[in-house]
């Protein structure tokens, strides 16, 4: 058995003028846009990545991660990090103790690349949100690894690439660190990384990376999110 799972629904009620995307979004308590939806683990539980099965052949989509695991009830899924058209990880990935993709430090464009990127860790104890260079520094072998980025936050401050004002919005999805309360959010809405970092700041996240942007989707029954999932490289899934 798992230990007890919390899921929760964070929204964001908006009292001042606040800037999404460029529009003004000017909300009050009563008309409140819920931006971001968030899956939160409040005590440890069985979080797992998940690329290939046996055969080495994709799982692609949350359906046939699910159906892989007949004995067992997914109750949520969300794609995992970056990867290359052939859905080989662009960074780290470590699954079950293996690592199938080395860390990452060369330089290139894309959001990737942005600095610093970094790398979300699951260890029997704990999770862990690093820098890349945190995470080379430390030495450490954690059960599963997804490098990705940028980090959005990075010991309780916003990313300082990000600008405050731009108007490069997109659907994003992340994860982060509340002490050892974990948190995997999705947009509703195009929004620009500061502010999704905002958001994840307000929630009470001290370390936050970004897991990818527009294709990404999230599996959460509990919260009312029942994407299908497309076609991914990692999926990171919970279940019961």
């Amino acid at each position: 058995m798992f230990p007890w799972l919390k899921l929760a629904v964070l929204s964001l009620a908006i009292l001042a003028y606040i800037f999404i995307g460029g529009r003004n979004l000017n909300q009050t308590e009563e008309d409140a846009v819920q931006l971001v939806d968030l899956y939160v683990i409040e005590e440890l539980t069985e979080v797992t990545m998940s690329w290939k099965d046996s055969t080495g052949d994709l799982y692609n989509n949350f359906s046939n991660l699910a159906s892989s695991r007949p004995d067992a009830g997914m109750v949520f899924a969300t794609n995992g990090g970056m990867f290359h058209v052939s859905k080989d990880p662009v960074g780290l990935y470590v699954e079950n103790g293996l690592t199938f993709s080395e860390l990452n430090v060369s330089e290139g464009e894309g959001n990737f690349f942005i600095e610093p990127n970094g790398v979300f860790s699951i260890f029997s104890d704990r999770y862990s949100i690093l820098t890349t260079d945190e995470f080379l520094l430390a030495e450490i072998d954690p059960i599963f690894a997804t490098q990705s980025g940028p980090m959005l936050i990075i010991d309780g401050q916003i990313n300082q690439a990000f600008n405050e004002s731009s108007d490069n919005v997109f659907i994003r999805s992340g994860v982060c660190l509340d002490g050892e309360i974990l948190k995997f959010a999705i947009s509703n809405e195009e929004i620009s990384f500061y502010d999704f970092s905002s958001f994840l700041l307000d929630t009470g996240c001290v370390d936050a990376l970004y897991l990818d942007g527009y294709i990404s989707q999230t599996y959460a029954p509990e919260i009312n999110r029942f994407d299908e999932g497309l076609d991914y490289g990692v999926i990171i899934s919970v279940f019961e």
